[in-house]
C-alpha cells in the first residue's frame, strides 16, 4: 500500500510539473509578461499553440531593433532582410487587436543602402504616425542613423510622457510642438539640432521636469538657451573636441532655469557660459575642460569664466567638481 501510495503521489507531482501553468493565466498577465521581451520575439510566441497566437497582438509596448547590417558585404542578402523587417513592421500595425500604443521604442542600424533613404523615410514616417496618432503613446524613443524628419503629427501627443531621440533626426522645419504632458526629455547626438528647436521643444513642454542634452564639441551650434519654469534635473554634455572652431563666434551655453535642483554639466565645448536664478538648486556636479589651441578665449578668460559660474551657484547644497576642471590640454 505505501508503495502504491508512494507511486501515485510522484505521478501526481510529474503532472503537475507538465501542466502548462503560465499558460493559464489571464491574457492580461501574458501581454503583460510579453511587454518586456523585443517585440519580434513577442510574435514569435505565436506558435507555441493557439492560447498564444494571438496574444502579441494585444500588447501595449513595441520594442524593435531592425537588426539590418552588412550590407557592403552582401548587398543581396541586405536588401532582402531589409524588405523582410518593412514587411514585418507593416503587418505589425495592421493586425495589432489593441489600438493602444503605450510605448515605441524603434531602433534602426547603422549601415544603409543611401539610394534608399527616401523609401526608408517613406515606411519610418508611416510607421511613427501609426503610433503617434492613437492619442494615447506615454513615452517614444528613437534611434535613427540616418537622416529624417519626424512625422509632425508625432510633435502633438497629448498625453506623451517621455520623449528621447537619438541619431540624425531634422528639426530644420520645426515650427511648434504641444506636449502637455511631457515630464522627461532626452536629446543625444542630435548632429542637426540648433537652438532654436531647443527653444521650441521647451516652450511647448510646460509640465517638463527632466531635460537630458547632449550634443558633440563638432556640432553646427553658435548658442544654446536652456529656458524653462518647470525643470527641476537637468543634464548637458558636450564632449570633447580636437579641431579649432569657427574664430567668427563663440559657443555660448546660458541656463535660464528657477527652479532646477539638479545640474549636470560637462562642457569641453562653450567658450561663453552663465547660469541664472539658481535659487533651488540643490546639487550641482561640474566637469569643464579648456582646450589649448582649441578654443578662441584664452586660459585666464576661460577660467575667470568658470570662476563666476561658480558664484552663480553659490547657495547649492551640495557640489561635485572632477578633476578635469580648468585644466589646459597641452
Amino acid at each position: 500500500m505505501e508503495e502504491t501510495a508512494s507511486g501515485d503521489t510522484c505521478q501526481n507531482l510529474c503532472e503537475k510539473a507538465n501542466e502548462d501553468v503560465i499558460s493559464e493565466l489571464h491574457d492580461d498577465i501574458l501581454c503583460y509578461m510579453l511587454s518586456f521581451l523585443p517585440t519580434k520575439r513577442a510574435v514569435a510566441t505565436s506558435i507555441l499553440s493557439t492560447r498564444w497566437r494571438n496574444l502579441w497582438k494585444s500588447v501595449t509596448i513595441l520594442d524593435i531593433y531592425d537588426g539590418i547590417s552588412g550590407y557592403y558585404k552582401n548587398p543581396s542578402t541586405y536588401k532582402e532582410r531589409k524588405m523582410n523587417f518593412v514587411n514585418f513592421m507593416d503587418r505589425l500595425f495592421i493586425h495589432r487587436n489593441n489600438p493602444s500604443i503605450l510605448k515605441f521604442r524603434l531602433s534602426l542600424a547603422q549601415s544603409y543602402d543611401f539610394t534608399c533613404v527616401n523609401a526608408w523615410m517613406s515606411h519610418l514616417s508611416r510607421w511613427i504616425s501609426s503610433s503617434a496618432i492613437m492619442g494615447n503613446v506615454e513615452e517614444l524613443i528613437f534611434f535613427i542613423n540616418f537622416q529624417v524628419r519626424l512625422p509632425e503629427n508625432l510633435y502633438c501627443c497629448q498625453k506623451l510622457v517621455t520623449l528621447k531621440l537619438h541619431g540624425h533626426i531634422r528639426f530644420d522645419n520645426l515650427q511648434s510642438v504641444c506636449f502637455p504632458s511631457l515630464k522627461a526629455l532626452h536629446l543625444e547626438h542630435l548632429r542637426m539640432l540648433n537652438n532654436t528647436a531647443i527653444e521650441v521643444l521647451l516652450s511647448g513642454s510646460p509640465a517638463l521636469e527632466e531635460l537630458e542634452l547632449q550634443m558633440e564639441g563638432r556640432d553646427s551650434r553658435r548658442s544654446v538657451h536652456v529656458c524653462s519654469l518647470s525643470l527641476k534635473r537637468l543634464t548637458i554634455g558636450f564632449v570633447c573636441i580636437f579641431v579649432p572652431y569657427d574664430h567668427s563666434y563663440r559657443k555660448k551655453l546660458t541656463i535660464d532655469t528657477p527652479n532646477l535642483e539638479f545640474l549636470k554639466l560637462v562642457d569641453f565645448a562653450s567658450e561663453e557660459l552663465s547660469m541664472q536664478r539658481a535659487d533651488s538648486l540643490l546639487q550641482a556636479d561640474l566637469c569643464f575642460g579648456y582646450q589649448t589651441g582649441v578654443f578662441n578665449v584664452g586660459i585666464e578668460e576661460y577660467a575667470n569664466m568658470v570662476v563666476q559660474f561658480y558664484r552663480q551657484i553659490c547657495g547649492v547644497k551640495t557640489l561635485s567638481l572632477s578633476n578635469c576642471n580648468i585644466r589646459s590640454e597641452r
